[in-house]
């Protein structure tokens, strides 16, 4: 048996299974994770498509779910696909075909007359759940048409090991900055989100502290560095983001009922490397660059963070692919070094971190994201 895991948050893992020598009766162990296997909390379906005791040439065993990793019901129900395994279900291969790259939720497998290969499925186009298609296909045509569909993923490397490793989205790139490597993104469809909405992720009421290395040319639109939870007027969020449409670089946090942002007078545009500290601390809201003026605003009173699942996007706003026609909030340029602090960050220690020591308040340190490496 694959099952959905209820588990949203804490976990990249959203698929658990066990086995039975009875039917289903009992089962031989309790259920365990099933690791790699990128979805999100959904209803799936298996197919057992070949079998060796039946006489085929190989075990061949069919699952259908969407394949993007994350913890959201809507959100995160996209590009259903059918992947393999050729071991009865102990392990499964990262490549898969794509039934439908768009919303999609439940779905069922079935042969079909003739030995094809069916599938129904749930889909719309701004839920993933409002309609009902079908669609059949030989094997043949399933296995020509296979892509990978793991992404990739850049490690957390802060000492907390939480684990908030990004998944790359669109193809972004490693770069470089001075020595060492940054993550390059086109401003097309590249971005990245961290997805397992643990406890170490969730800001709360209290003081934090977001640090990042930036560097873009744009003239025009906005450029989002990193955005926290959701979006939208009286929803819990917080964000930083280059405004060169405007000149300002510009951060925001929202508790649901009350708003505060800030701003620079320039959006560091000149492709030079930069760095931002944002705080919201003893009441305040500020954000400061490369260690010169801080600039602050009243900081509310109250949780920023959503009680239920959420992701970090870095480089993106929360509605892409999904944004209105007309807008492409993407980032456009080179990040590294992100760092988020469960408490606001002293001048002197703010410094030593754009420095780029790793020893500063390690006890507050959720997330570090240095793009060493993608894996």
């Amino acid at each position: 048996m694959n099952a959905r895991s209820s588990a949203r948050c804490g976990t990249n893992d959203h698929r658990t299974t066990a086995t039975s020598a009875d039917g289903g009766t009992t089962f031989d162990a309790p259920f365990s994770p099933v690791p790699g296997l990128d979805t999100p909390p959904v209803s799936g379906s298996l197919l057992r498509l070949h079998a060796k005791e039946l006489g085929a040439a190989q075990d061949r065993l069919l699952f259908s779910a969407p394949s993007r990793l994350g913890p959201h019901t809507l959100e995160d129900r996209r590009e259903l696909a059918i992947r393999s395994s050729y071991d009865e279900g102990r392990s499964w291969r990262t490549v898969g075909t794509v039934v439908t790259p768009g919303r999609s939720g439940y779905s069922d497998l079935a042969l079909v007359p003739g030995g094809a290969i069916g599938v129904l499925y749930e889909t719309a186009g701004n839920i993933p759940h409002s309609d009902i298609a079908f669609t059949s296909f030989t094997e043949g045509q399933m296995d020509a048409a296979q892509s990978e569909l793991r992404l990739p993923r850049t490690s957390d490397t802060g000492p907390g090991q939480y684990g908030n490793h990004a998944v790359v989205h669109g193809g972004a790139q490693l770069g470089t900055r001075n020595s060492g490597k940054s993550m390059t993104f086109d401003g097309q469809d590249d971005y990245l989100r961290l997805v397992s909405c643990s406890d170490s992720l969730r800001l709360g009421a209290g003081d934090f502290t977001l640090t990042a290395w930036f560097r873009h040319t744009a003239t025009t639109g906005a450029l989002p560095i990193v955005w926290g939870y959701g979006m939208g007027s009286g929803v819990q969020q917080f964000w930083l983001r280059a405004e060169p449409g405007s000149g300002t670089l510009r951060a925001a946090i929202d508790t649901g009922g009350a708003f505060a942002d800030v701003r620079t007078t320039s959006s560091y545009n000149d492709g030079q490397w930069h760095h931002a500290v944002l705080k919201r601390q003893s009441g305040r809201l500020t954000l400061a660059v490369d260690g010169g003026q801080e600039f602050g605003a009243p900081a509310p009173a109250g949780d920023i963070t959503p009680p239920a699942e959420f992701s970090v996007h870095i480089g993106a706003r929360p509605d892409f692919p999904n944004q209105p026609a007309g807008v492409t909030e993407l980032f456009r340029g080179g990040l590294d070094d992100i760092r988020i602090y469960g408490r606001g960050l002293t001048a002197q220690e703010a410094a030593r971190v754009r420095g780029g020591a790793l020893d500063v308040a390690n006890e507050e340190e959720r997330v570090r994201l240095g793009f060493s490496s993608v894996w």
